[in-house]
């Protein structure tokens, strides 16, 4: 499966590449995560699997939201932590996107989230997401849920940062 690493000389490696090595890896990169981003309201493979939808993606962050259904709830009845963290992923990655220039590429490094309160099926979710720094190796985000306006999950992330050449 998927591995996160170190070379010897310290650089983030996700499954052999080196993610900060500039243009070398970019082309290896673009083959290993599909090519470029998708275009602003596509979600993606994965996220639109889900039902996520991209309001917003731009210099002052993202906007996603989600409708949970009966599939998205856990034993307990309350919504799955996995899916919460799926659309913490997608909101922080998209901050990214809207923030960063035309081409880049930053998947995440780390992604820690705590689960404030139980979520429901049947409410809306919105989740927002801002790029808190922005560097050449590395950028952070924050993001949190919404549903029926209480906060139900918060995260913050750090993302590689891969430029095309």
């Amino acid at each position: 499966g998927p591995r996160d690493d170190r070379d010897p000389v310290g650089e983030v490696l996700h499954h052999g590449v080196n993610l900060a090595a500039g243009t070398a890896a970019v082309g290896r990169s673009a083959r290993l995560y599909g090519g470029a981003m998708t275009p602003v309201g596509d979600p993606g493979p994965f996220s639109a699997h889900l039902g996520f939808r991209v309001l917003r993606a731009d210099a002052e962050g993202a906007v996603v939201e989600a409708d949970p259904q009966p599939e998205h709830v856990n034993g307990g009845g309350i919504l799955h932590g996995g899916y919460l963290s799926a659309l913490l992923d997608s909101a922080t990655g998209w901050a990214v996107h809207g923030a960063g220039p035309e081409g880049m590429v930053a998947p995440h490094v780390t992604l820690t989230t705590q689960f404030v309160r139980a979520g429901t099926a049947g409410e809306p979710l919105q989740a927002t997401a801002t790029c808190t720094s922005l560097g050449r190796r590395i950028c952070t985000t924050q993001g949190e849920i919404t549903q029926g306006g209480r906060v139900i999950a918060r995260a913050t992330g750090t993302h590689a940062v891969i430029l095309g050449g």
